[in-house]
């Protein structure tokens, strides 16, 4: 008796994701992607292509994967946001942040981020047909730095009035993902940088790292985030002006406080735009003050 063996193979679709993306230098970039699972948990993965510096020592580690995880909790009166770091080195660096809905609405700012040079081939977006696209429109990266906040919330919270920055959001089923983002006048660079506000210690392979907790918190309200918005901007320029005088003095000193997670002091605000095209300005000192642009060609 013969018996005959047919083997299938089966396609398994990856999930869909939305994908929020940007256009530079001719080349679709994605700044971010997120996937929802079956019972409404939320993952958000940031693309970065920049190394991590955890010592503030100018030593950088290529940085495999930075994923946010936001969940449901129905059980528990908060949510809890965990942000996972993946190095090369084989490390991986947890930190986390349980915020408390009031009045049963939910808003926090998981994160803010001045983004390195976003036409690099790592950025470029490989098309699938499940994706959804949110575009961010177009800008220059020899010209501008794009910061954007990464806020969740209730599903029908509106930040579109916030001055100051352009808005966009998608809805899923427990959870709103917000984005407000604006161009910083300056060249970018191959360094990005962070703020983000987490109330659990640091745990490097599980292990927790020295540094303050914080008790669980309650969202803010509005103005509240308005005010943290503003505040991770001047921290974001703090932190990148620093980053162009270290690229023409490797050997200068770090006199910001920049964690294993880029989280910077709050220093003056530096020349800011809602976008590249228009001349509105928020902020004082010209970004240039004390660094020759001529300079900066050779970055």
């Amino acid at each position: 008796m013969i018996t005959d063996t047919i083997k299938i193979r089966l396609w398994i679709m990856p999930p869909p994701r939305t994908r929020f993306v940007i256009e530079c230098k001719g080349q679709i970039s994605e700044i971010f992607s997120v996937e929802e699972r079956k019972i409404g948990d939320l993952g958000i993965y940031i693309k970065r292509s920049e190394d991590l510096e955890l010592n503030n020592d100018g030593n950088y580690i290529p940085l495999i994967e930075y994923r946010i995880s936001v969940h449901v909790s129905p059980n528990a009166p908060g949510h809890t946001f965990t942000h996972h770091n993946s190095l090369s080195d084989g490390r991986h660096l947890i930190c986390s942040t349980y915020v408390i809905p009031q009045d049963d609405v939910l808003m926090w700012k998981l994160l803010s981020h001045a983004s390195a040079d976003l036409s690099h081939k790592i950025y470029k977006y490989d098309n699938k047909s499940n994706d959804e696209l949110i575009s961010l429109g177009s800008y220059d990266p020899s010209k501008e730095v794009l910061v954007y906040h990464l806020i969740i919330s209730s599903i029908g919270v509106d930040f579109s009035h916030l001055f100051g920055f352009q808005y966009t959001y998608k809805e899923y089923k427990s959870f709103q993902i917000n984005v407000l983002w604006g161009f910083m006048k300056s060249t970018t660079i191959n360094q990005g940088s962070i703020v983000l506000v987490m109330t659990s210690q640091m745990k490097v392979d599980g292990v927790p790292q020295p540094g303050p907790t914080f008790p669980d918190v309650l969202s803010p309200n509005l103005e509240r985030i308005e005010r943290m918005l503003h505040d991770a901007r001047r921290s974001l320029s703090a932190s990148h002006r620093f980053k162009l005088k270290r690229k023409l003095d490797p050997e200068l000193e770090e006199p910001l406080n920049t964690g294993p997670m880029g989280k910077t002091v709050y220093l003056a605000s530096q020349m800011y735009c809602s976008h590249s095209t228009t001349s509105h300005v928020i902020g004082g000192d010209d970004i240039w003050y004390d660094i020759n642009p001529a300079d900066l060609k050779n970055l």
